[in-house]
């Protein structure tokens, strides 16, 4: 599966000298991160939120869609019927996925810093937001999510990986690793 800058294409790459798309979804706009749910895949895009079904490889459809104004969602994590969108101008935004077709604005927290990924565990969202590091946010109520500190990194803060108990930052100048003080900071 890969992502062009307008369409979702799913490429079979079960022969890897021959790889052949089998299928394309417009996505109408500007993707840029995917992440796959059950067989739903969920796009950050220019404008928002887009929800395609991939259950048929072969003809994937969009079925859901959010957008709104001055957006540019470069990251999203999808966990427990609720898509986390990190958008570069808007902060953190929740979306209640438990309909697919019908997304629908949970919370927000505008943040310092251009929003590029982020990731969830339990109630503790970390996203990375180029000039600002690293914020941790409470997302426990869904429709209220807070700020609980922010971890300064060196460069730029782009991008996240979770694994297990650390949290491993990429920002531009550096890789850092944290190990996760989940309790301490909720």
């Amino acid at each position: 599966m890969r992502y062009t800058d307008w369409s979702l294409d799913i490429i079979n790459v079960t022969d890897k000298s021959n790889p052949y798309q089998v299928g394309r979804c417009s996505a109408g706009d500007r993707v840029y991160r995917i992440t796959l749910v059950n067989n739903y895949a969920y796009l950050a895009t220019w404008s928002g939120l887009r929800i395609v079904d991939i259950s048929n490889y072969s003809s994937p459809k969009l079925v859901g869609s959010y957008n709104y104004k001055d957006s540019q969602a470069n990251g999203i994590f999808v966990r427990d019927n609720y898509a986390y969108l990190a958008d570069h101008y808007e902060g953190l935004l929740i979306f209640d996925v438990s309909i697919p077709s019908l997304p629908r604005l949970e919370g927000k927290l505008n943040t310092p810093g251009n929003g590029y990924e982020v990731v969830v565990n339990n109630n503790t969202a970390y996203m990375a937001s180029a000039g600002a590091g690293v914020h941790v946010i409470d997302v426990k109520d869904k429709s209220n999510p807070y700020l609980v500190r922010t971890i300064d990194t060196p460069g730029g803060a782009q991008s996240l990986i979770l694994e297990k108990d650390y949290l491993y930052i990429a920002d531009g100048t550096s890789l850092i690793i944290i190990k996760q003080m989940e309790r301490r900071w909720s």
